[in-house]
């Protein structure tokens, strides 16, 4: 299975955990949810209508005498709010309204560490999902690289570059230090006119903000282009090692033109990318 059909099945599963328990234990009394955080009993409010069920006006709530009395002018806006029931309302949500979704994502935020060694998820809606999977296994080093295979104790009869064997396969070396790599990068660089390459290392490549002098938008779309070059350089590699079939950098540098605009034309709602544009001067989709 894909990462990507891994992915949808772990979201699918961790998505119905919550009904399946409540199917088989009773759910944790109020005091639970006060004890970590979450003022439950509390956020409920009584909003005020025609009166009805409450006996505003009639009710002693101040001093010695109902409201009515005491304030006579107010209590001729009854009329006013006739038409409006009385309710309750949730203060903890939006408009008022009580919602699972919003009391659990606040149960979370109080018993759930997400910030134990964790980095910011990076995420690029331009991009297909197996290109934002590689992405996040590339910045967290889980890229099956012949050097990490070597540590795993995967006996290996080289860990030198499959491509180049002018050095030994790390990340940064398979993805921008090898010269393959470094001369589609260059060119992918040269293509959007955005100069030399601001790093050797692939997680600030991934990361970094080399189209600082685009607009927002721009950044993004440059963004899905640098995400597209590696995925793609990845394949390549692979092809290689399995199929003993590597690419050229002019045929390499072709199939990232076609598959990032295929990919970023199909998904970008905002522009209008035309390909003869995208071909020779990007900019000009980004403006």
């Amino acid at each position: 299975m894909s990462f990507g059909g891994r992915l949808t099945l772990v979201k699918s599963v961790l998505n119905s955990l919550p009904l399946y328990y409540f199917s088989l234990f009773r759910a944790p009394p109020c005091d639970f949810i006060d004890d970590i955080g979450v003022p439950f009993r509390s956020s409920f409010v009584k909003k005020i209508g025609d009166g009805a069920s409450t006996s505003f006006w009639n009710e002693v709530w101040l001093g010695s005498s109902p409201l009515k009395n005491r304030f006579k002018r107010l209590a001729h806006l009854e009329d006013d709010l006739a038409a409006m029931a009385d309710s309750w309302a949730w203060i903890l949500g939006a408009n008022g309204l009580f919602k699972t979704k919003k009391l659990t994502e606040l149960i979370d935020e109080k018993i759930i560490q997400t910030n134990v060694g964790a980095s910011e998820t990076l995420k690029n809606n331009l991009v297909p999902k197996k290109v934002e999977i590689f992405v996040w296994r590339a910045r967290k080093g889980r890229l099956p690289v012949l050097t990490e295979l070597d540590k795993r104790g995967i006996d290996l009869n080289s860990v030198r570059c499959p491509i180049c064997d002018n050095d030994i396969e790390h990340l940064d070396h398979a993805l921008l230090s090898c010269k393959l790599s470094k001369d589609i990068m260059e060119r992918i660089f040269d293509w959007w006119r955005m100069g030399n390459l601001p790093s050797n290392y692939v997680r600030e490549l991934l990361e970094g903000n080399s189209g600082h002098n685009l607009s927002d938008m721009g950044k993004i779309i440059w963004q899905a282009v640098i995400w597209s070059t590696v995925y793609l350089m990845w394949k390549n590699r692979n092809d290689k090692v399995f199929k003993n079939k590597c690419w050229s950098v002019p045929v390499a540098v072709n199939e990232i033109q076609v598959k990032s605009f295929e990919w970023i034309a199909r998904r970008c709602k905002s522009k209008k990318i035309e390909w003869h544009n995208w071909l020779h001067n990007p900019l000009l989709c980004i403006e």
